[in-house]
């Protein structure tokens, strides 16, 4: 039995018995191009908040960033260079 849980649920998994657990925050990104950490998850197409104040508040502190309508392979931006990865 498989669950999934979306990467934005405030670091939960679920386990393959459907038990919530913390998920482990030891590995942090790093930027392939400077070196930061300051790492931006990238959010393609037509958003629609189901929380805006939330969303307004993840974008403000570097948390996502939008990437358009147009799909790309890139999944990562850094906060201090732009690079996408």
């Amino acid at each position: 039995m498989s669950n999934e849980i979306s990467e934005f649920s405030d670091k939960k998994i679920v386990s393959d018995t459907g038990t919530p657990q913390k998920r482990k925050t030891s590995r942090k990104r790093k930027c392939p191009m400077c070196g930061g950490h300051s790492i931006a998850r990238i959010v393609y197409g037509y958003v629609v908040a189901t929380d805006p104040d939330k969303m307004e508040k993840n974008l403000d502190e570097g948390k996502i960033v939008l990437g358009g309508c147009c799909v790309q392979n890139e999944k990562w931006q850094c906060n201090d260079c732009y690079a996408s990865w």
